[in-house]
């Protein structure tokens, strides 16, 4: 017989779990959503010749996800949607601005005991 990998198992055990019967009849498996928005600022500090300068960039962060429970297992996936944007002054290159954006999406599992 094959054994299963450590992927297969993470995927395997929530569908157990969720699947058993549950002791007390009316109990059913719980479904809540998430929704979250960020608001961040970062400082770069620029050493020049001509000083120090202070630049100010701002980023957000905007997600949701559903958090699915059953007794004290659950499951839960986050989308998320992170942007950063950083504006430089260079006086070799004229400038520059550059934008980060990325996207994750984290499962979680666990047990609260």
């Amino acid at each position: 017989m094959r054994k299963l990998s450590p992927i297969s198992l993470f995927a395997l055990v929530p569908v157990l779990v969720f699947a058993r019967p549950l002791t007390s009849a009316p109990q059913q498996p719980k479904l809540d959503i998430k929704v979250f928005i960020g608001l961040g600022e970062t400082t770069y500090v620029a050493m020049l010749e001509t000083g120090r300068e202070r630049d100010f960039f701002g980023s957000y962060q905007i997600g949701f996800g559903p958090r699915l429970h059953r007794g004290k297992a659950f499951f839960e996936a986050l989308f998320s949607f992170n942007r950063w944007i950083y504006e430089g002054v260079n006086p070799n290159f004229g400038g520059l601005k550059t934008q980060v954006n990325s996207f994750e999406l984290p499962f979680l599992a666990g047990y609260i005991p």
